[in-house]
């Protein structure tokens, strides 16, 4: 799965700092904004490392003579331009040890003096659980709350847009915000949250569901919104095992059902196309792989 931007922002005790939470293998943003537009340098800095230097930008290019050996070709500006003030950092292909505090300075105007603007704390964290099913299952993504007393409950997978797979609050589901492919295919295991438990149930599972979902709940009259568990959830491919001179179906499920032709295809075959079905009935050209002709939905090995 390739890396998708993850970006989560959580507001930590100083006002002007920011938690960015992520987990590896994902790319991260690192939010920075100047007030001033006119930026003559960016740097941003990791003060427990040696060099602490993350990403330099002076004069229009990356300056990397200076830069810790670990972030080398894994940093980049979101904006070059820097149009509006924009400072902000991204973090390719996070590691574990990327974890810490992140410092965002620049220099404005006529002064030489690089000013730190912006303290960014990241939490790199691995999946608490890997959950494994297959297409067109259902499936419990598990998560139990410390507290009882649970005001609010969302299920997010970051690298969506909108995050919101799931949202319950004051006794009923929220799907104004939620993300269109979820609608209507999920619920929790039990909507009392009896004993905690605000696991989540995926319905008809399709390969598109793979990701990082994170399971975050409100406790307490004052308490923000807080991660409490990430799961990730894989969805392989099918295996079919059947012994020859048997029949085997080899299912397939397409999320849309005006379907206008159907093709099954073998890579390792010359032709590769097993069936083509199109315009109500089955083609059997030259196109078709000879060993394969004949075959009807119902595969024959």
């Amino acid at each position: 799965m390739a890396p998708l931007i993850l970006l989560l922002f959580l507001l930590s005790e100083a006002a002007s700092d920011l938690i960015v939470e992520t987990v590896p293998g994902h790319d991260v943003i690192l939010p920075c904004q100047a007030d001033d537009s006119s930026i003559k340098a960016v740097k941003w800095s990791r003060p427990d490392l040696k060099p602490d230097i993350v990403l330099l930008y002076r004069d229009g290019h990356l300056n990397k003579y200076d830069q810790n050996p670990s972030f080398k070709d894994r940093v980049e500006l979101v904006d070059r331009d820097l149009k509006d003030g924009d400072v902000s950092l991204i973090l390719k292909n996070v590691k574990s040890n990327y974890t810490g505090i992140y410092k965002c300075g620049v220099k404005t105007g006529d002064t030489d003096l690089i000013r730190v603007i912006r303290t960014v704390r990241l939490q790199v964290t691995e999946p608490d659980l890997t959950v494994v099913t297959v297409p067109g299952d259902d499936v419990i993504l598990p998560c139990r709350a410390d507290d009882s007393s649970i005001r609010a409950v969302e299920w997010t997978r970051p690298d969506l847009k909108p995050d919101i797979v799931l949202y319950y609050r004051a006794g009923r589901l929220n799907t104004t915000d939620q993300h269109p492919s979820y609608k209507g295919r999920v619920e929790l295991v039990d909507r009392d949250l009896k004993d905690g438990d605000v696991s989540s149930i995926l319905k008809n599972v399709n390969k598109h569901d793979a990701g990082t979902y994170n399971c975050r709940v409100i406790t307490g009259d004052t308490d923000p919104i807080r991660i409490i568990r990430t799961i990730y959830l894989q969805v392989p491919d099918l295996v079919v095992e059947t012994v020859p001179g048997d029949n085997a179906t080899l299912p397939c499920q397409a999320d849309d059902s005006s379907i206008r032709a159907v093709e099954w295809t073998r890579p390792d075959l010359e032709p590769d196309i097993v069936l083509l079905y199109s315009d109500g009935h089955l083609e059997t050209d030259t196109s078709i792989h000879p060993l394969r002709t004949g075959w009807s939905w119902w595969t024959e090995i």
